[in-house]
């Protein structure tokens, strides 16, 4: 499994060292067995970044057989789109916090 994710974004619960700790490691790393790719993104808000680089170059890199993104809004959903338009045999599947029954609770 791969995770593609912003170079510039991390989890809430993560703190400015932690935050460091992980930048440090570079763009491609490992997590618990688990790969990661950051990718540069800019126009970024504090819940959607709106100009992702080299996110359908990772796809094709990784030619995934399903695709899980993360929110419906992300400008990232329309080149994950473009992506399965052209492999048809990917799956694509989505989830969606924009409910206020489903949002992190504060």
């Amino acid at each position: 499994m791969t995770v593609i994710a912003s170079s510039k974004k991390f989890a809430s619960f993560l703190n400015e060292e932690e935050i460091l700790k992980t930048k440090s490691k570079g763009s491609k790393y490992k997590i618990n067995g688990v790969n990661i790719r950051r990718i540069k993104t800019y126009l970024n808000t504090q819940n959607s970044s709106f100009i992702i680089w080299g996110l359908y170059r990772n796809l094709c890199d990784l030619s995934p057989d399903l695709i899980f993104h993360h929110g419906v809004s992300l400008s990232s959903l329309l080149i994950v789109y473009a992506y399965a338009l052209v492999h048809k045999e990917v799956v694509v599947m989505v989830d969606n916090h924009a409910d206020i029954i489903n949002q992190t609770k504060k």
